[in-house]
């Protein structure tokens, strides 16, 4: 696809919105349900079920807010690339203790900082 033409540019960034829109949508259907089953099905308490979404969504806002920074100075690409990387590693070895760790190297090679 050629990206020089501005109707070309302006259908992507359209696309790209649209996709935002409906995975916001969808998160912000699902996030209050989260607190719910953390009470419920995982035996948490209400207290401790909702600091873990509050972090969550702090997350959400901290990491926007750096990979904004990130972005304008390693390059977009880079830090999707890092970023996406680095959650496959997280979600994939949930049970471990380092999977922080490793999630961050692998962030920060994929981006190609060492």
């Amino acid at each position: 696809m050629n990206f020089n033409s501005p109707n070309s540019r302006r259908n992507a960034f359209r696309g790209l919105v649209v996709a935002f829109g409906v995975s916001a949508i969808g998160f912000g259907t699902m996030a209050p349900f989260l607190v719910l089953w953390g009470h419920r099905d995982a035996g948490l308490s209400g207290a401790v079920a909702g600091l873990l979404f509050i972090a969550q969504a702090a997350g959400e806002v901290s990491g926007g807010l750096g990979g904004g920074l990130l972005a304008d100075r390693f390059g977009a690409r880079q830090v999707l690339l890092g970023s996406t990387v680095g959650m496959a590693l997280a979600y994939g070895s949930p049970r471990t203790r380092a999977s922080s760790a490793v999630a961050a190297a692998a962030s920060a090679s994929a981006s190609g900082r060492r």
